[in-house]
């Protein structure tokens, strides 16, 4: 029969009522912060899992920012644009009703004025500045706005990139479009392009300008391209011809050939890096008596609104139908670009109201597994402190008799 000395039951007793103390101690102090593990050392794999969950749930704060960031300047794009694109039906209007042969010419400079100062606002929409000071239609420079007018020509200052954000971890959503974009690039056919002009070898004058309806006046034998003269010999031959206009202007992206096969021999094309082909035909250049240009669109230009409202300016104040149809397709061009920017920009805010949904659905399901790790559950936590508090008062009361056993006291 093994003995145990009165010391040892003591020493073991007294162990276990501080340990359930410490659990006690534990629980009180758990209940009175609110949180399930106090110390690292507590839960180690629960705390690492914790610490994975916090991480992920602040870096999901971070895309957020950026949707928030990203919505506020699609929202700045979209009043700019609804703005412009009001605008545009308006020149529309002016330009439209001012095509009416009626009008004096003191009336067309009334619309030519309404156009300059619609001109002037499409300037200021484009230079539009969020509540932070950026440009909106500037892409990535904002050194400079991103428009401003050197000698009457509105120039793009910006570059052409799609601003961006990280939406989620490898997810980019782009936020709006540069201001080239949206107020250059109209693509459209030059439909009521001058077609025909004349350049007579009697003397008479000519009106043939490379790649404009603008008339410029000189008299044959030369005629003039983007303001440069061309002189050349009355029934001077087509390679002849085709040497003058290069030696002039062949620094300035036009290059002259003469046609040597198909319908068109015998005749000479006019080629500029704007996308204008003009072709010079005639009866034949060693013995006509006039020359003919016909200019053929062989792409369509791209303009900005400002360059298109410039023409319709001018054309109201000059006179010329011509221009003022080229400047009238020019806008209608330019209302079917704004709808179809304003299309881009309405499928760009759904990407991102989208990617918000999809964070929010995750903050809270990373919020409830944080929870469930971190926060106590006090229902749980309480019971556990009540069972703990008896035992340990049984305990206590246990200890306190067995002290009172003795010999001495059996005896008595």
């Amino acid at each position: 029969m093994m003995r145990i000395a009165t010391s040892t039951m003591y020493d073991r007793i007294t162990t276990q009522l501080n340990q359930q103390q410490v659990r006690l101690a534990a629980t009180q102090e758990r209940i009175s912060s609110g949180k399930n593990i106090l110390r690292p050392s507590d839960a180690p794999d629960e705390m690492a899992a914790l610490d994975r969950l916090e991480s992920a749930a602040r870096q999901s704060m971070r895309f957020l920012d950026n949707l928030a960031y990203g919505t506020a300047h699609l929202n700045n794009q979209e009043i700019s644009i609804n703005a412009f694109d009001e605008g545009v039906r308006r020149a529309y209007e002016v330009m439209l009703q001012a095509s009416n042969d009626t009008y004096s010419d003191a009336q067309k400079e009334v619309f030519a004025v309404e156009l300059e100062q619609l001109k002037d606002e499409f300037l200021q929409l484009a230079n539009t500045r969020d509540e932070h000071g950026t440009y909106v239609f500037s892409g990535y420079v904002q050194e400079t706005p991103p428009f401003s007018m050197v000698d009457g020509d509105v120039i793009y200052n910006g570059d052409d990139a799609y601003k961006t954000i990280f939406s989620d971890v490898g997810v980019e959503l782009k936020i709006g479009m540069p201001g080239s974009q949206l107020f250059n690039n109209i693509d459209y056919e030059q439909s009521t392009l001058k077609t025909s002009f004349t350049l007579a070898l009697d003397g008479t004058t000519s009106d043939f300008t490379l790649g404009t309806d603008n008339e410029s006046t000189a008299l044959v034998p030369t005629f003039s391209i983007n303001g440069t003269t061309i002189e050349f010999s009355a029934g001077a031959s087509a390679e002849e011809i085709v040497q003058a206009i290069n030696d002039a202007i062949g620094d300035q992206g036009i290059v002259a050939e003469a046609i040597t096969t198909g319908d068109d021999a015998g005749n000479i094309k006019i080629s500029s890096d704007t996308g204008v082909d003009v072709l010079m035909a005639g009866s034949g250049f060693n013995n006509s008596d006039e020359y003919t240009a016909e200019g053929k669109l062989t792409a369509s230009p791209l303009k900005s609104i400002f360059a298109i409202l410039d023409l319709g300016i001018d054309a109201l104040r000059s006179g010329d139908k011509d221009d003022l149809a080229v400047a009238l397709d020019g806008i209608n061009a330019a209302s079917e670009h704004v709808a179809i920017q304003k299309v881009r920009l309405g499928t760009s805010m759904r990407a991102l109201e989208n990617q918000v949904g999809v964070l929010e659905a995750r903050e809270v399901a990373l919020d409830e597994a944080i929870s469930r790790i971190k926060d106590l559950d006090y229902v749980t936590a309480v019971t556990e402190l009540k069972n703990q508090s008896l035992a340990l008062q049984a305990g206590q009361q246990s200890f306190a008799q067995l002290s009172n056993l003795s010999l001495f006291n059996y005896i008595r």
